[in-house]
């Protein structure tokens, strides 16, 4: 989402997304640039999208960049825990 809002802040105000963050390394700013514009134009044309009876695809903002609405943790195996709390199973 963050990127997205870079994308429209950058293209309102007709600067470079490298020059906001003071990127000064042109191979580094060029990356950068071209990550924020590509995502951008993705997600112009997803909001853009329309069913054949005209009606938009997406609803929302976070349903074009397919966010889901609430993210659950997935669990965490007992494995997993012994290895973390350093305990190595025979």
């Amino acid at each position: 989402m963050a990127l997205w809002n870079l994308y429209q802040t950058c293209k309102a105000f007709g600067q470079r997304p490298s020059t906001l963050f003071g990127i000064d390394d042109p191979w580094l700013a060029w990356e950068f640039d071209h990550a924020t514009a590509a995502l951008g134009i993705r997600v112009e044309g997803r909001i853009e999208e329309k069913r054949k009876d005209g009606r938009p695809v997406y609803k929302s903002l976070e349903a074009a960049l397919n966010i889901p609405r609430e993210i659950k943790p997935k669990p965490i195996s007992r494995s997993v825990l012994m290895m973390l709390a350093g305990e190595h199973g025979g």
